[in-house]
């Protein structure tokens, strides 16, 4: 008798545990197999107002990108200064992951961003740069991921932003710029929370960034006919300088150490466009000097 009154408890317990972890197997959700984004390229026209970082101060700027039906790539341009909108690479994007990938005129692919991120995890911000997830919330119905990366130039955490990228360096290894406002089919969808440096939109007039450095010791010659560059001014700063040379999106970057005044450096290998020279402290921990060249047939 007692023999089957423990078998039947034991069936008991074993209907119970089981139905009950059914209903607990049932309503478990795994967010991370589940949770959905908002793209970032969800319309055919996309564009951001853009600030770029000068050594005269900060400066406005825009990208346009543009979607094909046909194509997991949409094409990107950029509007510098006077010059009209020009080609720089692709974007690509996997809403399912919230991840944004950006392809650049070598066909060199870069992840941009990565709205899986959770706190804790680690990511390559910019070359060589990685940076730790602090914070993840949401503000006005987008998912906010906050990095330990501060940056002293825009007076913020880097952030990725859902549906909008990335609030500094857009563009991959660009920290010089900063994303100002987004549009879907020319509809303003975003706009930044930055009050220290902007008005909604635009650049605070009345703001003067003592970041920068304002010292114009450098000068640059192109060689007629060529792309060799003839760099004057490392001697008055009694050290090595060095020099960083990359595209106005931060990508193809390449290094060099100055040394001898006047330095030559042979830019042949490089594909017509702008490029940024970026002067610095040999230990990177002084911006000296920011100039542009254009490179043209």
């Amino acid at each position: 008798m007692k023999y089957k009154y423990a078998i039947g408890f034991i069936f008991a317990f074993w209907f119970i545990c089981y139905t009950y972890g059914q209903v607990d197997n049932a309503n478990f959700i795994d967010k991370t197999e589940t949770e959905s984004f908002q793209a970032v390229l969800n319309v055919d026209s996309v564009s951001w107002n853009m600030a770029n970082a000068q050594l005269f101060g900060l400066v406005a700027f825009d990208i346009y990108c543009l979607s094909y039906p046909d194509s997991v790539y949409s094409n990107v341009y950029i509007n510098f200064y006077d010059i009209p909108y020009f080609y720089e690479g692709k974007l690509r994007e996997d809403p399912n992951t919230g991840k944004l990938w950006y392809k650049n005129t070598y066909n060199n692919e870069r992840l941009l961003v990565d709205m899986s991120l959770t706190v804790g995890d680690t990511f390559e911000v910019f070359t060589n740069e990685w940076s730790t997830v602090e914070d993840v919330y949401y503000l006005d119905g987008r998912k906010i991921i906050q990095f330990d990366l501060y940056s002293n130039l825009w007076k913020e955490n880097l952030l990725f932003i859902e549906g909008v990228g990335r609030n500094i360096g857009l563009w991959y290894g660009d920290y010089l710029n900063y994303t100002s406002c987004k549009y879907d089919n020319d509809q303003l969808v975003y706009v930044n929370q930055n009050t220290s440096l902007f008005i909604g939109c635009f650049l605070d007039p009345t703001n003067v960034d003592e970041s920068i450095a304002k010292t114009d010791e450098f000068s640059i010659v192109q060689l007629s006919g060529s792309k060799q560059l003839k760099i004057s001014g490392v001697i008055a700063y009694n050290q090595p300088v060095r020099l960083r040379i990359s595209d106005i999106l931060g990508n193809n970057s390449s290094e060099y150490i100055l040394c001898n005044d006047p330095e030559y450096i042979d830019m042949s290998h490089l594909r017509n466009g702008i490029y940024v020279l970026l002067f610095s402290s040999f230990d990177q921990e002084e911006i000296l000097d920011v100039k542009k060249i254009y490179f043209r047939e």
